[in-house]
């Protein structure tokens, strides 16, 4: 039920990527394990574990669901990926990530793509210019006029602040959409 001047959620759309191929979270761990071994101690791998099995996801959706997959990776055991081969990934994949997502979310909105007056993207994963606010307003056609609000490295919590920051914006003015897309 809509409330008159409190902004509500109009539609939800995600994409997970290999979504037929998840890893469970037992093989997260154990590959995290294997990697990790020669740098923890018998105690954090025991504690590894537990969080696995207590955490409450029983499966995780990765863009390469092995390392060997990702073009030009270079495995070290030494060390994960450096952060340039991780933003590499995020500015190959984040565009393609966040147009399927919004696309269902405008669909599931009844939302007039036109209608949209403000996009607000989110993420802790990459950075990339122009920003990924702007490369959607491409993909998915939204007026020149939309205005863009790209929050980068707000952490874990940047999903809320996205939610709370759209929620703001349509309570000033009842006729703003804005398209919150967190990556």
């Amino acid at each position: 039920k809509q409330y008159a001047n409190t902004p509500n959620i109009l539609g939800i759309g995600h994409f997970v990527p290999n979504e037929d191929n998840p890893v469970t979270q037992y093989e997260f761990c154990e590959a995290l394990i294997e990697a990790k071994q020669d740098n923890m101690t018998e105690e954090q791998i025991t504690r590894a574990k537990q969080i696995a099995k207590t955490c409450g996801n029983d499966k995780r959706y990765f863009i390469y669901k092995h390392a060997y997959e990702i073009p030009g990776f270079r495995y070290r055991k030494d060390r994960g990926m450096s952060i340039e081969e991780l933003n590499t990934i995020f500015v190959q994949q984040a565009p393609i990530l966040s147009t399927e997502a919004c696309k269902k979310a405008i669909l599931d909105s009844n939302v007039k793509k036109e209608d949209i007056t403000h996009i607000i993207f989110c993420t802790v994963s990459g950075q990339v210019a122009p920003g990924i606010d702007a490369i959607l307003l491409s993909k998915l056609d939204l007026p020149r006029s939309t205005q863009r609000i790209n929050l980068g490295f707000v952490g874990c919590h940047g999903g809320s602040v996205c939610i709370r920051l759209g929620a703001d914006i349509c309570a000033a003015n009842p006729r703003n959409r804005v398209l919150a897309v967190c990556c």
